[in-house]
């Protein structure tokens, strides 16, 4: 059942475990907020947060600081659904394709 409804739910994890074409464009679209982003990242673990910086457009690169003030877990978590919420919009906009992301492994093909 899991299975089945995961086809339909994105979350910020799914973000950070993008397959490389899908993140190098939605790390780099122009609406990515870096105050937010680094608030999302709160949680995350520094290797992926490395990981996903580097796929940041240079610009956002050098703006980029990690949170170091306490934050509630609801600051976070309204973070991370904000760049949920963008991926749906570029989804819709057709710049990716979240059904790919969303995709069961067991069900691709190489």
């Amino acid at each position: 059942l899991y299975e089945a409804i995961k086809k339909y739910f994105l979350s910020f994890d799914d973000l950070l475990e993008m397959p490389e074409h899908i993140m190098s464009t939605f790390w780099r679209n122009p609406e990515i907020d870096i105050d937010e982003l680094s608030k999302a990242f709160k949680i995350v673990d520094e290797s992926i947060v490395n990981n996903i910086v580097a796929n940041l457009s240079k610009r956002n690169q050098k703006m980029y600081e990690a949170y170091d003030k306490p934050l509630s877990k609801k600051e976070i978590d309204k973070s991370q659904k904000g760049f949920v919420e963008l991926a749906r919009k570029m989804n819709d906009d057709g710049e990716i394709n979240l059904e790919e992301l969303l995709a069961d492994a067991d069900d691709l093909v190489e």
